[in-house]
């Protein structure tokens, strides 16, 4: 994430959408893609919410199920526990759970919610990181025609190491082979089935080498101006 202002109060009463999912193996590059991508004028990603994997875990098969208020007001709370991975601020719940309906909302309505919450004023293209969220993707793509997919992939020995480095990595080698197997098969899959104008995926490698080129590719994928913010 920059160091761009975050959770202002937006502009209009009504919900930005979220436009666009970031997501990948972890320690794949997709904090850098986020970074690199919130420094374009229009867009902006906010930290991770792990919504659909942690959450609502199993809830993506069928974000456009709805859920009553009370419901709501327990996901939000849940998300504002210090021992949670996004833990809200008092603030940014309520902002929340004061936009939603008296019977209710979607799941999805409900996340883009909490991204609209967690996000600048002006910001016009919102999107979410959570890697994680690269399992239930294609889910998202299909219940939601509008939304767009950003994978994000690094070479599985570099990717393994990076693991490695922090406490919390895999340490399996053989377990992390297959995973990432299987998660690189499924993005593959959902460009195939959603299209390259849905889908776009990219290496971080490439991403490292030649970071302006892919703030250029993103911009023609988002339908955005390439102009930074300024001061980037």
């Amino acid at each position: 994430m920059t160091d761009r202002e975050t959770a202002s109060e937006p502009e209009s009463p009504d919900c930005r959408d979220v436009r666009f999912l970031m997501a990948g193996m972890a320690r794949s590059g997709t904090t850098l893609c986020q970074r690199l991508g919130s420094e374009l004028d229009e867009v902006w990603m906010p930290r991770e919410t792990h919504f659909w994997s942690h959450y609502l875990l199993g809830v993506a098969r069928a974000p456009n199920r709805r859920m009553k208020r009370s419901r709501v007001r327990r996901v939000v709370e849940a998300m504002q526990s210090s021992g949670g991975p996004l833990a809200m601020s008092a603030t940014e719940g309520k902002r929340v759970v004061d936009r939603v309906d008296e019977d209710g909302c979607t799941a999805w309505e409900l996340f883009g919610l909490v991204v609209d919450a967690l996000s600048p004023a002006g910001a016009t293209m919102l999107g979410e990181k959570t890697p994680k969220h690269a399992w239930p993707a294609g889910h998202l793509l299909a219940a939601r025609p509008e939304l767009k997919l950003v994978g994000v992939v690094r070479d599985p020995r570099a990717n393994f190491a990076s693991l490695l480095n922090v406490a919390w990595g895999q340490r399996d080698s053989q377990r992390f082979g297959w995973r990432w197997r299987l998660l690189h098969e499924r993005l593959l899959a959902d460009r195939d089935a959603f299209g390259r104008h849905r889908v776009m995926l990219a290496r971080y490698e490439d991403v490292v080498a030649e970071p302006r080129a892919f703030q250029t590719s993103l911009a023609e994928f988002l339908g955005v101006q390439m102009a930074v913010t300024a001061g980037q």
